[in-house]
């Protein structure tokens, strides 16, 4: 288990992970400060809980759960703000473009995207295509 208060970007997790269940945890509403001890206190019934639950699901992936399950928008904000700064360019120049027209498609050469996000000839032929 991995607690952050960093929303965006405390681990780097690709599109794609599976490995990761990403839970946002709202505040805690009153501030006890006997909350540690409290929590220490319960670890026996808990383990005592574990032991002898019955599981409510079955096994469906090599994390337990089906992936759809584990995809959540506390994931989705990690992995967008894992992209590189180009593709995040590019992302809101072309959704920019497209809300602007009216339409949800869109067909651009290579050129004039890259024009577009002030990128030039010389820089372009390192771009490798992520093939989304």
């Amino acid at each position: 288990m991995l607690c952050s208060n960093n929303e965006y970007l405390p681990v780097i997790i690709d599109a794609g992970e599976t490995r990761y269940w990403v839970r946002k945890i709202d505040r805690l509403q009153s501030d006890d400060t006997d909350f540690l001890q409290k929590l220490k206190a319960e670890i026996p019934a808990f383990l005592h809980f574990l032991q002898h639950r019955t599981l409510s699901t079955e096994k469906e992936s090599r994390m337990w759960f089906a992936p759809s399950l584990l995809h959540t928008e506390a994931l989705q904000k990690i992995i967008r703000s894992n992209r590189n700064r180009l593709e995040i360019e590019m992302h809101e120049l072309i959704l920019d473009i497209m809300d602007s027209v009216g339409t949800d498609t869109f067909s651009f050469d290579c050129n004039d995207i890259f024009l577009c996000c002030g990128i030039h000839r010389q820089k372009w032929r390192n771009i490798k295509y992520a093939g989304y």
